[in-house]
């Protein structure tokens, strides 16, 4: 942040109040409440380098904005470095949106599994899917992440009247590893991270009825896209409460934009919303059951300097002139909001999507973080300590970016084996959603999910094999990562080996370089 001096460059003498000078002349007396910025000595260096003509205003802003930009730029190229096929999340958002841009339409068992209305994201992924393949619906979510780091850029710096503590929380909230892995995934999560993100900026960056009434807005399409978001929206508007200006009255007003927005939506899309919620949020059975210990080390691998960090910002003094009131208020709520998704995840021993969700905690996390980063930086050994806590972050966002981007299998040659020999059929497999979606140019291809097999229980998958009643079947010999759906498997695997019908076709393919995991293809002879 750049120091604050109380100077005043000299004004006509008609423009203010004049005090005679010791030779009787009139000089102006400096104005006790303006402030005026004096930069940096790094950008004072930087801007020294541009020929005389070139020093305008608008260059020296773009200087001021460089520790910003390296941010933006590193995380970017950190996110667009990640490489695997589609993930069974984006595949089932973009084939469900292609059902409703080309049917047939969807019936409610194909959208009972969203966890946002169906024919929001779903239909943006899928025509930008269209156009550009699945890169480009990639790209959209690394632009929504980009456009979340300036937001709390921007949000931080006005929360804590510092431009230090903004950068210091745009770092902070980029440089972790389910930020950087949510740049490179086509799901709802980064445009949900980013709708948060504007909400908390406008909350505190700007005045007025208007800007209340956008802020609810933000919070309720955020909604809508993903439920899980919506007890993220108490969080922005106690933000709004104890630290936006004209607190109460605006916060008044975004709680009924979202209240009049959601019942809106409610009573017309009621039906269609209200089994996705109950089946992904409200009444969530674990789909990945994870014990509880292995969650937590995994938000603390994960998230834990992040979350030191915002600890150790909670118990700092908050803006001069907030109050000691609200800034707990704030701080607890920031707090709350960061641990919100991961704590009931591991309450629920779910462990299906909690790396990602810790996006949503860096988001809420950051601008204490960024308040702690902002006051160690003004240390006698000044951004000593933060290059330290930087690079550390940089290598975690590294590395768990990475093993978070490469938790789900790439099956891609399974679906380049079935287009090289593509025979009309039912076909069913446990990735049954990512496989449609790569042959989704194969129309005498239909798929079939092994969840709704083996629910049909031992008899019901015997009997399945027994009447031969699908033309290929696709498993891999490792885990599904469920109990229930192991056992499913192996009665499976045993009937398909013991059935005369289907014959294993040869060899199998491996899973991914140096697994001993394979791919097992039984086709019906």
């Amino acid at each position: 942040m750049r120091p604050m001096t109380t100077t005043q460059p000299p004004a006509p003498a008609t423009s203010q109040p004049t005090a005679a000078g010791a030779n009787g002349s009139s000089a102006p007396r400096p104005s006790p409440h303006v402030r005026t910025y004096r930069r940096n000595t790094w950008q004072e260096a930087v801007a020294e380098y541009l020929p005389e003509p070139r020093r305008t205003p608008g260059a020296l802003r773009w200087i001021e904005r460089l520790p910003l930009l390296a941010v933006v730029t590193v995380m970017s190229l950190f996110a667009l470095r990640l490489r695997n096929g589609a993930m069974i999340d984006e595949a089932l958002y973009i084939n469900l949106g292609r059902q409703y841009l080309t049917g047939p339409p969807p019936t409610p068992a194909d959208t009972d599994f969203i966890s946002g209305a169906p024919f929001l994201y779903p239909v943006l992924a899928a025509t930008l899917d269209g156009i550009g393949g699945l890169w480009l619906v990639r790209l959209l979510s690394l632009a929504g992440v980009v456009v979340a780091v300036l937001a709390v850029e921007r949000a931080v710096a006005h929360l804590e009247a510092s431009r230090r503590a903004g950068i210091m929380a745009a770092l902070a909230f980029a440089f972790v590893g389910p930020v950087v892995m949510i740049a490179r995934l086509a799901t709802f999560d980064a445009l949900v991270v980013m709708l948060l993100a504007l909400a908390l900026m406008v909350a505190t960056s700007r005045r007025g009825t208007g800007s209340a009434v956008l802020v609810g807005g933000l919070l309720a399409l955020a909604a809508l896209t993903k439920y899980a978001a919506a007890p993220l929206i108490l969080v922005v508007l106690v933000v709004l409460l104890v630290a936006g200006a004209q607190g109460v009255r605006r916060a008044a007003i975004a709680t009924g934009t979202v209240a009049a927005l959601l019942g809106l939506a409610w009573l017309a899309w009621g039906d269609l919303l209200a089994p996705g919620m109950a089946f992904t949020t409200f009444e969530r059975a674990p789909l990945g059951p994870t014990p509880r210990t292995i969650l937590l080390a995994s938000l603390l691998v994960t998230a834990g300097l992040l979350l030191a960090l915002a600890l150790a910002g909670s118990v700092r003094p908050a803006r001069p002139g907030l109050g000691r009131l609200r800034s707990v208020v704030l701080n607890l709520a920031l707090l709350a909001g960061g641990l919100a998704l991961p704590v009931g995840q591991v309450l629920l021993g779910e462990g299906i999507s909690f790396g990602k969700h810790l996006a949503y905690s860096a988001l809420f996390l950051a601008p204490l973080a960024g308040r702690q980063l902002a006051g160690m930086s003004r240390g006698m050994l000044r951004l000593l300590p933060v290059g330290l806590v930087a690079a550390a972050a940089l290598l975690v966002a590294w590395v768990r970016s990475d093993g978070l981007y490469h938790e789900w299998v790439d099956v891609s040659p399974v679906a380049a084996a079935i287009e090289a020999d593509p025979r009309p059929g039912t076909y069913v497999s446990s990735s049954a959603d990512v496989l449609a979606y790569y042959t989704a140019e194969l129309p005498q291809v239909a798929w079939d999910t092994t969840f709704v097999l083996y629910s049909q229980g031992e008899d019901g998958i015997r009997a399945a094999v027994r009447e031969g009643r699908y033309r290929t079947v696709v498993l891999r010999t490792g885990t599904t990562g469920n109990p229930d759906q192991d056992r499913g498997q192996a009665v499976l695997l045993a009937a398909l080996e013991d059935s005369a019908a289907y014959a294993l076709v040869e060899p199998p393919l491996p899973v991914a370089e140096g697994s001993a995991d394979r791919w097992l293809i039984y086709t019906k002879e």
